[in-house]
């Protein structure tokens, strides 16, 4: 072989390894389309955290917050018909009228103080009702004030019983459902005879 024959060998020899090269760096470099990278050691075999969800958390605080509304809604009230009973007691004309003032003050200081019990108060202050609640009490005498107490007692006690008998169903503790449904009762007692008493 001559020496022009040998060098076109040897370049061609050249060029056709230099290909392969390229080729083994191309097929270690690229990925094809649609491959998925695998996982490295640090994530594999790891699953993905849940989102959190706080639902539950919410609804047991929204239960909650209903019975604490209810307590103190009803403590509110139930101090109301004691202050406005005191009042009764000593400007009321009619006998009757005093008298029924008077078992409004037995009856809901021992309720207040079922109340207060149940909703973990027993030693805190009782809420006083807001300052306008006996207005049209304040200015009121004789035979005009015992029909504005009764007709207040009416009043009160028909939003207090709608109170009741919505916690007796819907309340989220055993407790307060037990309380409400056994305080009904007497709550219908005081409004029938308020009732009675606004008539006559």
């Amino acid at each position: 072989m001559d020496s022009t024959r040998r060098t076109l060998f040897i370049l061609t020899l050249a060029i056709a390894g230099a290909g392969l090269v390229a080729c083994g760096n191309n097929d270690d470099n690229d990925a094809a389309p649609g491959d998925v990278a695998t996982p490295t050691d640090a994530t594999a075999g790891t699953d993905a955290m849940p989102p959190y969800d706080d639902d539950g958390a919410d609804t047991m605080d929204n239960d909650t917050s209903a019975d604490a509304a209810f307590y103190q809604q009803a403590m509110q009230g139930n101090q109301k018909e004691i202050v406005a009973g005191e009042l009764a007691q000593q400007q009321a004309q009619d006998e009757a009228v005093r008298n029924y003032a008077t078992m409004m003050v037995q009856d809901h200081t021992a309720m207040g103080q079922e109340l207060s019990s149940a909703a973990g108060m027993a030693d805190a202050a009782t809420p006083a009702p807001p300052p306008t609640a006996l207005a049209s009490l304040q200015d009121a005498s004789g035979e005009a004030f015992d029909d504005a107490y009764m007709d207040m007692m009416v009043a009160d006690h028909e939003k207090t019983i709608a109170l009741f008998e919505d916690a007796a169903q819907n309340a989220s503790a055993t407790q307060t459902r037990t309380l409400a449904a056994n305080a009904l009762p007497k709550l219908r007692e005081h409004l029938e005879q308020a009732r009675e008493l606004q008539q006559r």
